[in-house]
């Protein structure tokens, strides 16, 4: 594996927690050749993700159902503000 030094551990997966961060890892795996090799999950349903999944460079992405956040957001702004969430001092 280009960039391998012996006795370094190499990544057996990766995974991201942004919508943009599979795609660097992605890259990285496709150029080192080991596609298939390490395992990568992603976030989100952007094109670029989609496209690397179809490749099958990217193994899974999590979607999120981003029309729902705003709902929970003033929900919890609701609750909040109605004492129906209690705070602790510790």
């Amino acid at each position: 594996m280009p960039g391998h030094h012996p006795g370094v551990p190499q990544p057996g997966g990766l995974r991201c927690v942004a919508a943009i961060g599979g795609q660097g890892p992605a890259v990285a795996v496709k150029q080192a050749g080991t596609t298939g090799k390490v395992k990568i999950v992603a976030m989100d349903r952007d094109e670029a993700t989609l496209q690397f999944i179809q490749e099958g460079v990217i193994d899974a992405s999590i979607a999120q159902r981003t029309y729902m956040m705003t709902y929970f957001a003033l929900q919890m702004l609701y609750d909040l503000r109605n004492n129906r969430i209690k705070f602790t001092d510790d």
